[in-house]
């Protein structure tokens, strides 16, 4: 695969940008690919994450694509960060530029747009997995209260969770649960007892 990457990433690339006039069924499937890609190549791959990065951001941000291929690109971006990406990125370009990324694509609305509920599951599913290559207190740390501590960027998610709690929308219900208990879990591991956790 690293001797063939360049003519896969391109192949990919042309494909998921809609050249030659690629359906949204490739476009998907060359997101999976990608993301595939990344489990081979390995850790240690900044030169990977910043190949991807820009032309995958923009596929997310296309509020005219397919939400399977916004989806798939968003979950693609996710996975080349958390095994090939290291702490050297520069900030714009790092797993927290994703983790933001994923916090407006979660929302209700995003660019002036409804979002899916298939899209913001996806995000949350991509937070919560990014979200477990920081710290404990940076997730969960902090209660407002205060002024010391900065407050975890889990906690500042915690009315977009409520809200994805109450959807009809199971998957998205999963998704924010999850979310939750592993905000829930760092709080735990930060030594607050269950009473403080809770709060």
């Amino acid at each position: 695969l690293e001797s063939h990457w360049s003519s896969i990433w391109e192949a990919c690339l042309s494909s998921i940008q809609g050249r030659g006039n690629a359906k949204p069924s490739e476009q998907y499937a060359a997101c999976r690919v990608l993301e595939a890609c990344s489990v081979v190549l390995g850790e240690d791959r900044d030169d990977v994450v910043e190949t991807i990065n820009g032309p995958l951001k923009k596929i997310v941000n296309a509020t005219g694509r397919a939400t399977q291929v916004r989806s798939a690109a968003l979950r693609c971006l996710a996975m080349v960060h958390f095994i090939c990406g290291t702490d050297c990125l520069e900030e714009g370009e790092d797993c927290g530029s994703v983790m933001d990324l994923c916090e407006k694509v979660g929302n209700e609305n995003y660019r002036g747009e409804v979002v899916s509920p298939l899209l913001r599951a996806t995000a949350l599913d991509c937070w919560s997995l990014l979200s477990t290559t920081f710290h404990d207190g940076h997730i969960a740390a902090g209660d407002g209260f205060d002024d010391d501590i900065g407050v975890g960027r889990g906690l500042q998610l915690l009315p977009l969770l409520a809200s994805c709690l109450d959807s009809s929308e199971v998957g998205l219900r999963r998704s924010a649960g999850e979310c939750v208990s592993l905000i829930h879990e760092c709080r735990l591991n930060l030594g607050l007892d269950g009473e403080e956790a809770d709060n």
